[in-house]
């Protein structure tokens, strides 16, 4: 069962330290706001993934467990997997990695950044593309190995990912008015991209496997 978690944690990790609209938002609200963005943000975010996973969870559960379904998974979030994590990896070569924030963005209520935490996940199509393969993957496979205790598993890793790693950036901008060092920040992610390359492959040789290939 520690397995499941760590792999979600790992996950979520490598997902989480992308840079997108969530991040830039975060740093925004964090030089005036200070620290309780990181929780904010991340508890409108986990509202919606948590409603997410119960809706995936009611509509799937009479075919999580079977043969074809893994053999689905396997190949579909495996190969996501490995895409996302090769993409990662040479925007960080390429240098295309960056982040940013702007000071002069406007102060949002404590609700308000509950509600953006939602809302801005719910409008990044790379939410919704990981929660149809990476977040597949690993609810079936917790699912698969210990039911409904792997699912709650799978939840805690991933929202510990999140939690973690917005609070740590909001801590950081509020305390320094500043960001982490990019070398330190681009090492972080390569590591993280190079781990989702290395789970896709596992789950695309668990594919095989289940068609008895291998």
């Amino acid at each position: 069962m520690a397995a499941i978690f760590l792999k979600s944690l790992i996950i979520g990790y490598s997902g989480a330290v992308m840079p997108g609209a969530l991040l830039t938002y975060v740093m925004n609200q964090s030089m005036k706001k200070g620290v309780k963005v990181g929780y904010l943000v991340i508890a409108g975010h986990a509202l919606l993934e948590t409603v997410l996973m119960v809706l995936i969870f009611l509509g799937l559960n009479q075919v999580l467990a079977s043969n074809a379904m893994s053999i689905i998974v396997s190949f579909f979030g495996g190969g996501l997997l490995i895409y996302l994590g090769i993409k990662g990896i040479m925007e960080i070569l390429t240098g295309k990695l960056t982040v940013a924030f702007d000071e002069s963005a406007k102060t949002d209520s404590d609700g308000k950044v509950v509600l953006a935490g939602g809302l801005i996940s719910l409008a990044n199509p790379y939410f919704i593309i990981w929660w149809a393969g990476i977040g597949m993957v690993l609810l079936f496979e917790a699912y698969h190995l210990f039911g409904i205790t792997g699912v709650l598993l799978f939840g805690i890793g991933h929202f510990l990912a999140d939690l973690s790693w917005y609070v740590f950036i909001s801590l950081l901008v509020s305390k320094t008015k500043g960001f982490l060092n990019i070398k330190v920040y681009r090492i972080v992610a390569f590591v993280l991209s190079a781990a989702l390359v290395a789970f896709g492959i596992y789950y695309v040789i668990s594919g095989f496997k289940f068609i008895g290939i291998l």
